[in-house]
């Protein structure tokens, strides 16, 4: 499985500490709204990778939430150990869903693996996440897992669901009303994002959740 990445490498011939970030909202933005560029890390001298993770944006396979990032993370860590110029040790970063790939990477307790640093994340993904005592987390949920999907029809070149699903996710306002859940339309119509209705089929902390849960 090829999982693209961006490597940015500071001055000098090192051996450097490791840098990675893995992230679903493409690699390039290097969530630079809260943290600072990769080009700033690599001046204070470590090695710093930006990687999609698998299903978005230039990584290949399909995406679905949690599944693959302890896996996936645990070979991108090992991966970063042994990039030329790296001295073996590799830390992560980055917050929401960037946060669980640490997390969850974490779990496996990868050897290279020395820190991780996650923000305004969750150490699971039942409660606090995609129910909130409960209730199914509508607001959030929908609109996230529109702008997932968008990313997986412009990835499919569907450009008709590209353009209904990145308004549903710029303006999900008016589809909090509509009923049944199980049939929102932007997301049933174009045939993406079905974890969506994934988390609508399992309301309660069962074994579907569980497979996941850090705490």
């Amino acid at each position: 499985m090829a999982l693209r990445s961006d490597v940015w490498r500071p001055a000098g011939g090192g051996p450097f500490p490791v840098l990675l970030m893995r992230t679903p909202y493409d690699k390039t933005q290097a969530s630079t709204i809260n943290y600072a560029h990769p080009g700033w890390y690599a001046e204070q001298g470590y090695l710093v990778v930006l990687q999609d993770v698998r299903g978005s944006w230039a990584s290949a396979g399909d995406f679905e939430p949690f599944a693959h990032e302890q896996l996936d993370g645990h070979d991108a860590i090992e991966w970063t150990a042994s990039l030329p110029g790296s001295n073996g040790r590799v830390g992560m970063y980055g917050g929401s869903y960037v946060g669980a790939t640490q997390l969850l990477a974490a779990r496996g307790a990868p050897a290279a693996l020395q820190a991780i640093a996650p923000g305004v994340t969750a150490a699971q993904y039942y409660d606090g996440w995609a129910y909130q005592q409960g209730a199914f987390a509508l607001a959030v949920n929908a609109s996230w897992a529109s702008d997932l999907a968008a990313d997986q029809a412009r990835r499919a070149g569907d450009e008709a669901a590209w353009r209904l699903l990145s308004a549903a996710a710029a303006n999900p306002g008016p589809w909090h009303g509509y009923l049944p859940l199980r049939d929102h339309p932007p997301l049933r119509s174009s045939g993406y994002a079905s974890f969506f209705f994934d988390w609508l089929a399992h309301p309660s902390y069962d074994d579907y959740w569980k497979r996941w849960s850090i705490d």
